[in-house]
């Protein structure tokens, strides 16, 4: 399925960062509110990256540190992905 999309990007704050203007919330793949599914998580994080995103947002409290281990793995499983991707938490 091609999509054709330009993400756009903006300064974060004094750092200087160019972050997309849509980031990834990763709330919801910590299975505090329903079962998740690690392979389509990680797979969820994959397609956000392809797509532009290069700003995750994601937190201890999430899948009480799970989530944090997900999107390090997703990162991981990427080469060239990790260079100019945002991880807030």
């Amino acid at each position: 399925m091609a999509v054709a999309t330009t993400m756009r990007y903006r300064t974060f704050g004094r750092l200087g960062w160019q972050v997309s203007e849509i980031g990834l919330g990763t709330w919801g793949m910590g299975s505090m509110w329903g079962p998740s599914d690690d392979v389509e998580a990680i797979r969820a994080i994959h397609r956000a990256l392809e797509l532009g995103v290069n700003f995750i947002d994601t937190a201890m409290v999430y899948g009480e540190g799970h989530v944090e281990t997900l999107v390090g793995q997703a990162l991981a499983g990427r080469s060239g992905a990790r260079p100019g991707v945002r991880v807030c938490t």
